[in-house]
């Protein structure tokens, strides 16, 4: 067996691992911050802290080893009961977390230790001597005594080679911090020629090791291999040569664990990781498959042969099952990303001197990756205003008969076929007169303009506009909020804002669950074809009568005694074409408006691929994307967001008008 191992192969599992740890520690100490007193919670931190060491010792990444072992030791003597954690522990604990983090990008990008900037050297040594202050008085035991010889003896268990693992990559660690003095195989358990099976793996290695480390440090060092293995570390000067009887226990022992993991291994190896280029790819396939089945669609209904129209039938279905699962593969749980503001809340409340306590709700609800990853910044955004504009100090919560600790809510639950995320805080709520003074001054809105309260809360998303008196290191620059309408709005979703003051505000953002490929209602208006997204549908009713027009809307209907405001597509995208005798309104509903679309035609339900539209549609408030239909010819996707937003303020401008 070559003793070679090519670990540049699976470096990205370390990195993905490292932050995912690192991610979980920032967690478990902001945890244990409001309860020190849970051990489970420093365990759990410590053996976070004590794998990422381990991880980073196999693949020879000595810098981050170094680094941790004085970090992971810290927390071992808080385990120990030999220092108090307190909040200057856990601010150094956290920093300590984020310069591993820069380390571990840093060797992503092929940056050696030796190549590091000097700032973050710098960093890095400041911290080191912050963690060794508290290693001044470690008890004398668990300082080094020497250098030592060890009696390392390792059995490796029959599926270590399926499962994975090569212990050469650990013997190669320790090599790092010792000297193998002497080092034989064991090869007494290697069955017959003919028994041998090439997967299983029945070598043992006894080895006599000069370090300067301790029994637990080198055993640290074999902590990945499988349960099965059997390793012992003794001292070659007192070592035991192990007894005959002993090896029958043992191999009785080992059999039983064997038999006992068999399922987990199992359950272990169906969990795969899949880098996201490779997902995109394949949703790129599904949605191009998408579009070549309809044309297929297309032609077996002008052929008119029952059986094709079948058999495209079926396809149809399998195809739709295969999109399903696509997109659910790229679908995660936003509490990952909730999380993430954990400490994002905590440092921020320190710096402006206010006690905030994060609340996080519907964490379970699922939504594509990609829209994720979009959604994070304006997120920040939204938070770090309600700390620095919507929260008041401990001392004005108290003068306004609050209690002194506020609190910022993010929750997220699904609404149909779009999902809900909402940043709400208890704090001051928008003061609507100052708000509407200011975008006076600013020349946003006229002196003379009759706004809503709605209007006067989406005023803060326009640019430049900003109430803060002194501009700080978080807001006040008049440059966030606009930026998060936008990027809100280029995912397909809309943000809306609830405020009463005195007591607190709501940030509603409401997005698409994905956005590659959607349930669509195709119809007609003249000879054009339109996409509406079939999530926001909820019924389709003939146009009897003609109704009443407005100012505000172009027909008002009575629908089962429900007043319905219509918009005609007609006249959204300027249609000349001789209006037909019959038309029909598709009820749609978002946001808790409902409003009925007026169209000529209704073509029934398509799988819709959504591609952007070019520079040509950008100010068009009716259109959030174009999909290619089965006869090759482009449909445009109607926005039915902002069409319902547009009728809601028309209707309100209309009202207040009169009054």
């Amino acid at each position: 067996m070559s003793t070679d191992i090519d670990l540049d192969s699976i470096k990205s599992v370390f990195f993905a691992e490292a932050y995912q740890l690192l991610a979980d520690v920032e967690n478990l100490i902001l945890q244990l911050e409001k309860n020190p007193e849970d051990l489970e919670l420093l365990n759990a931190a410590f053996r976070a802290i004590h794998t990422i060491k381990g991880s980073a010792g196999v693949f020879g990444f000595a810098n981050i080893t170094h680094f941790v072992h004085d970090l992971e030791t810290v927390l071992d003597r808080v385990r120990n009961q030999e220092l108090q954690f307190d909040s200057a522990l856990g601010n150094l604990v956290l920093a300590c977390c984020d310069q591993v983090h820069t380390l571990v990008e840093s060797l992503e990008r092929g940056v050696d230790a030796a190549d590091l900037d000097q700032q973050c050297v710098a960093e890095q040594a400041g911290l080191t001597g912050q963690l060794k202050a508290y290693l001044l008085d470690e008890p004398a035991d668990a300082v080094s005594t020497g250098t030592s010889q060890w009696l390392i003896q390792v059995e490796l268990g029959v599926d270590t080679f399926r499962d994975g693992f090569d212990p050469y990559s650990i013997f190669n660690y320790l090599a790092k911090s010792g000297k193998f003095k002497s080092m034989e195989p064991q090869l007494q358990h290697i069955p017959k020629l003919g028994e041998f099976d090439p997967e299983s793996c029945f070598l043992g290695f006894k080895a006599i090791y000069e370090t300067e480390q301790s029994e637990a440090e080198i055993l640290d060092a074999f902590e990945f291999l499988p349960e099965e293995c059997k390793v012992s570390v003794t001292s070659a000067a007192v070592a035991v040569p192990v007894t005959e009887e002993k090896n029958t226990v043992s191999e009785q022992v080992r059999e039983l664990k064997t038999a006992a993991r068999k399922a987990p291994v199992k359950a272990a190896t169906s969990t795969i990781r899949v880098q996201s280029d490779k997902l995109d790819a394949l949703i790129n396939l599904v949605g191009e498959l998408v579009i070549a089945n309809a044309g297929t669609v297309e032609q077996a209904r002008k052929s008119q042969s029952f059986a094709l129209l079948e058999a495209t039938c079926a396809v149809g279905a399998l195809i739709e099952e295969i999109r399903d699962g696509a997109l659910g593969l790229r679908m995660v749980e936003i509490g990952e990303c909730f999380q993430r503001f954990q400490r994002v809340v905590r440092d921020t409340a320190q710096s402006l001197g206010k006690e905030v306590d994060l609340i996080i709700q519907g964490e379970e609800t699922e939504l594509d990756k990609s829209v994720v990853e979009k959604i994070s910044d304006p997120l920040m955004h939204l938070v770090r205003n309600a700390m620095d504009h919507g929260l008041e100090t401990p001392d004005e919560r108290l003068g306004a008969g609050k209690q002194d600790k506020a609190k910022l809510t993010l929750n997220a639950y699904h609404d149909g076929g779009h999902i809900v995320i909402e940043v709400s805080d208890n704090g001051r709520g928008l003061v609507h007169e100052k708000i509407r003074t200011k975008a006076i001054e600013k020349g946003i809105v006229s002196a003379t303009q009759s706004l809503s309260e709605s209007d006067i809360n989406m005023l803060i998303f326009a640019p430049g506009f900003s109430t803060a008196a002194a501009v700080t290191d978080i807001s006040g620059r008049g440059v966030g909020m606009d930026v998060v309408k936008r990027n809100i709005e280029a995912l397909r979703g809309t943000v809306n804002v609830r405020s009463k003051e005195g007591v607190g505000t709501t940030f509603e953002i409401r997005l698409p669950l994905t956005l590659a490929i959607i349930d669509g209602f195709q119809i007609a208006v003249g000879n054009s074809v339109y996409v509406i997204p079939l999530a926001y549908v909820r019924e389709c009713v003939e146009l009897t009568g003609q109704g009443g027009g407005s100012d505000a809307v172009d027909l008002s209907y009575d629908l089962r005694g429900e007043y319905l405001p219509c918009i005609r597509l007609r006249k959204v995208f300027g249609e000349t074409s001789d209006k037909p005798k019959r038309e029909n309104i598709i009820v749609v509903s978002h946001g808790g408006l409902k409003v009925g679309i007026v169209a000529d035609r209704l073509l029934g339900e398509s799988q819709t691929v959504i591609k952007p539209l070019g520079g040509l549609f950008e100010g068009n408030p009716a259109v959030s994307g174009g999909t290619i239909m089965g006869n090759g010819e482009v449909a445009l996707i109607v926005d039915i967001p902002k069409l319902i937003s547009e009728v809601g303020q028309s209707i309100t401008r209309s009202f207040m008008g009169k009054n």
